[in-house]
C-alpha cells in the first residue's frame, strides 16, 4: 500500500521499442517507452521483477 516508483533498468539499444532488447515478461512491454521509471504497483505486476537480471548479451542471471 506504499506509493513508490521503481527504476527498471534494461540495456536499451534503440530507445524506440523497435529492437525488443528492453522488453519485459511475455507482454513484450518495452521499458524504453514505458519506463524506465514505473510505479511500484506496475513493477509488482511484472513476472520478471525481482527474480533475475540480464547481462549485456541478454542472458538471464538468477539472483
Amino acid at each position: 500500500g506504499v506509493r513508490s516508483q521503481i527504476s527498471v533498468e534494461r540495456y536499451m539499444k534503440c530507445g524506440f521499442g523497435i529492437c525488443g532488447q528492453c522488453c519485459v515478461d511475455d507482454t513484450g512491454e518495452p521499458m524504453c517507452q514505458v519506463g524506465p521509471v514505473i510505479t511500484g504497483q506496475h513493477a509488482l505486476s511484472l513476472l520478471e521483477f525481482g527474480k533475475y537480471h540480464r547481462d549485456k548479451s541478454g542472458t538471464i542471471i538468477q539472483y
